[in-house]
């Protein structure tokens, strides 16, 4: 859904590079950290795609028609400042 796991597998890139470049003499542990880093990003995003859910997908027309209505009054600004304290919350290579 809307692109999140798109975004999880850079994620998941960036931090696996990260945790085995600070732990390089050691794999397993870094292979064990990096799990241990993107595993509670990764049940939140699955978490946030399945309550958006029946949102995104319902073919009830006036549900669709009241979402849509809902996205359009919304402002720019303010999506957009939402979008990047969800991205931002979430970083794996935070220490």
């Amino acid at each position: 859904m809307s692109g999140m796991g798109s975004s999880l597998a850079l994620q998941g890139a960036q931090a696996l590079a990260v945790h085995l470049e600070h732990q390089i003499d050691d794999p397993v542990r870094a292979l064990q950290s990096y799990q241990a880093a993107i595993t509670p990003i990764a049940e939140r995003y699955q978490a946030s795609a399945l309550e958006m859910r029946p949102m995104l997908l319902d073919r009830r027309p006036w549900l669709a028609w009241a979402r849509n209505a809902a996205l359009r009054l919304t402002p720019e600004w303010l999506m957009e400042r939402k979008t990047r304290q969800f991205y931002h919350a979430e970083s794996a290579t935070q220490r």
